[in-house]
């Protein structure tokens, strides 16, 4: 497979390279739990629910026993999803709830240590619930990476899969490539040159 992007260091033979993650796993402990309507003519989510099922955390999250958010799909050429109280996509034909993303007042106070809500507590809860769907959304639509640190194109002396997101890796990887530059400097000016006699 070719990297997307190679990042060179100031040590000659070592370099970084950059991969889509050809096989991501979607497997992580999250707070809230993403639904999605079995029958909704958008499906896009992690955990299936019945129409009722559905229903029940929509009134669970009205009526305070839950904290939770509407989960909207958009389908077209490969799919995308958004938490918000409204549709967030324009299309009205590819678009359409989902599901929920949502978590049971009391798993949210015991996760957090409390016990009272404050608007402040629902505020933060709603903003995690968020930045799951955010994670899920990357993992549907490939945003999801690798990298390996090579010396000498041959020994893969670090290496990550997995990588939810393209923003950060690329300074986390340039931040690794000079980390290792300055263990394997030092040992590139002890090699002496071989003589023959």
């Amino acid at each position: 497979m070719e990297p997307i992007k190679t990042l060179h260091s100031r040590v000659p033979g070592l370099v970084a390279h950059i991969y889509p993650d050809r096989d991501p796993h979607y497997d992580f402990d999250t707070l809230g739990t993403i639904t999605y309507n079995a029958h909704a003519r958008t499906v896009v989510g992690v955990v299936p629910k019945t129409a009722e099922e559905d229903a029940q955390i929509a009134k669970d999250v009205r009526d305070g026993k839950a904290i939770g958010l509407p989960v909207w799909a958009y389908v077209h050429s490969g799919a995308t999803v958004k938490a918000a109280l409204e549709n967030p996509f324009s299309c009205p034909w590819d678009s359409g709830r989902s599901g929920w993303v949502y978590v049971t007042k009391e798993r949210a106070l015991k996760e957090y240590g409390r016990k009272l809500t404050s608007k402040k507590f629902l505020a933060r809860v709603r903003e995690q619930l968020i930045s799951e769907v955010e994670v899920f959304d990357m993992y549907l639509s490939g945003d999801v990476w690798g990298y390996e640190i090579v010396q000498d194109g041959i020994v893969v002396i670090d290496s990550c899969w997995g990588w939810y997101g393209y923003d950060d890796l690329e300074k986390e990887v340039e931040s690794l490539l000079e980390y290792h530059a300055r263990k394997i400097a030092p040992m590139k000016q002890l090699e002496l040159p071989i003589e023959f006699a």
